[in-house]
């Protein structure tokens, strides 16, 4: 039976029997798609998209023939057609197009016998009636690709790039309105200068540290006195406080034999770091719990620095506010600084199962996010469209649920989302190993963030169920 269907589908493809791989490359690179809203507004919860195709090749794109246009949408194509089917594909009547939803944001266009063939310098458009309405360009993803049987898949190249130059601007209250009652209208630059307008203060010497400091006690910029230090200052601390000492010696360049732990160093140019009490003011606004708070003061008279926390990471944040003051020339202004959280969870979430962000990615942002004081780092690291920790005892988990590509059998991968293309060489791609999370959680300790692993279930697992699947086939 697969024999004389195989057959007769070859039959009505004679132009297909000598398609090569660099034919469809040719078509990938040539091809100009154009995603544009027409209207949010004709019908309620309904947008009509026009995808325009220009075949800028020097190939012509096939009649009905076995040729597929993979492509990413977060709303439902087609819903009063597709809606109910599952994976059935629906014809677009009168276009010669089928399009099929496979899964999640993943949809694939196809020829119908219907379809004229498309020649070099020719245009062709599809109309579509999507889901909901979409206002934004961001609501689009990139790297549409095409496939062909027994070719390797082939990104279209106009599809590329995260500036989303394949999807039109919104000219027209029809594509920027969600329906005809919307009352709002996209902000001019001017709107948007004139709502975001703060006052240059104009005490040029206020302290500006973000986040702001409880209690900042200075003079004003005409009487405003500088320690400057250079290579001939100390560092003296009591205390279990290394890793904060050694993170402000390496940014202040000071030589190792100037870090004194006894703590008794005496006379000018030292910073002095302890662990001692700090009065929050009466009537502050902060946390309960205030481990974290810290106090500076710096005297010029003495040429003394003084860091004081209620704990470890008090200094810490002391180190850091002290690091953030200070100009190019290591100027330090004389003053008195007391802190203190205002909030206990200072969190940020990476989304790693949908948008893989690599180590060296990590270990920046957790750096960035202690010179703001933010200590909870949330790592979603599992999720429908990935897995990206390592466990050993389970290597499927990453040798398939950390990689997508166009693997319609889902044996080697996952199957493509939210435009990570048909290989693995996207950010839809990528685990952490074991020794990366250590190292992860290491530099999250010397930098005071906790990190909180996020493995998503039972709901939302099909990353884990399909390595599990695969598993189960490789074991038995």
């Amino acid at each position: 039976m697969w024999h004389s269907m195989l057959s007769r589908i070859e039959s009505s493809w004679p132009e297909a029997q000598n398609f090569t791989q660099n034919a469809l490359n040719n078509i990938a690179n040539g091809l100009k798609v154009k995603w544009t809203v027409r209207t949010n507004t004709k019908e309620m919860e309904r947008f009509e998209a026009e995808v325009t195709l220009e075949n800028g090749a020097s190939t012509e794109i096939l009649s009905y023939g076995p040729w597929k246009m993979y492509f990413f949408c977060i709303f439902m194509i087609e819903p009063d057609l597709l809606g109910n089917r599952g994976n059935k594909g629906a014809e677009l009547v009168g276009q010669g197009i089928k399009v099929t939803h496979v899964q999640g944001s993943f949809f694939y266009f196809e020829p119908t016998e219907s379809f004229i063939p498309l020649p070099p310098g020719g245009m062709r458009k599809i109309i579509l009636k999507v889901r909901f309405w979409s206002v934004a360009r961001t609501d689009n993803m990139l790297n549409w690709y095409m496939v062909y049987p027994g070719l390797k898949p082939v990104v279209i190249a106009s599809t590329k790039g995260e500036d989303l130059a394949f999807v039109s601007e919104r000219t027209s209250p029809a594509q920027w309105k969600r329906y005809d009652f919307d009352e709002y209208n996209p902000f001019t630059a001017q709107e948007r200068y004139d709502r975001n307008y703060v006052p240059y203060p104009n005490d040029q010497s206020e302290l500006r540290l973000v986040p702001k400091p409880l209690s900042v006690k200075m003079d004003a910029k005409d009487n405003l006195k500088y320690l400057t230090i250079d290579p001939s200052w100390y560092i003296s601390y009591t205390g279990a406080l290394i890793d904060e000492v050694e993170y402000l010696r390496d940014y202040l360049h000071l030589s190792p034999d100037h870090v004194l732990p006894s703590g008794n160093r005496t006379g000018q140019k030292v910073i002095s770091m302890h662990i001692g009490t700090v009065e929050i003011p009466k009537g502050a606004r902060t946390v309960e719990d205030t481990s974290e708070a810290y106090s500076i003061e710096s005297n010029f008279t003495t040429q003394r620095i003084t860091l004081v926390g209620n704990g470890t990471t008090g200094v810490f944040y002391a180190v850091i506010s002290l690091m953030a003051m200070m100009t190019e020339q290591f100027e330090v202004p004389e003053l008195n600084i007391i802190d203190s959280p205002r909030f206990s969870y200072r969190g940020l979430l990476l989304d790693l199962a949908r948008n893989f962000q690599s180590k060296e990615e990590i270990l920046e942002m957790i750096e960035l996010m202690s010179l703001y004081k933010l200590n909870k780092l949330h790592l979603h690291l599992s999720d429908d469209e990935g897995w990206r920790l390592e466990i050993k005892s389970l290597p499927e988990l990453v040798q398939v649920g950390s990689q997508r590509c166009h693997d319609m059998e889902e044996t080697k991968c996952l199957l493509p989302q939210l435009g990570s293309g048909p290989d693995n060489t996207t950010a839809g791609s990528g685990y952490l190993s074991a020794n990366d999370y250590i190292e992860i959680l290491e530099k999250a300790r010397k930098h005071h963030v906790t990190v909180i692993p996020e493995i998503d279930m039972p709901g939302h697992s099909r990353a884990a169920i399909v390595s599990m699947k695969v598993s189960s086939f490789l074991t038995f």
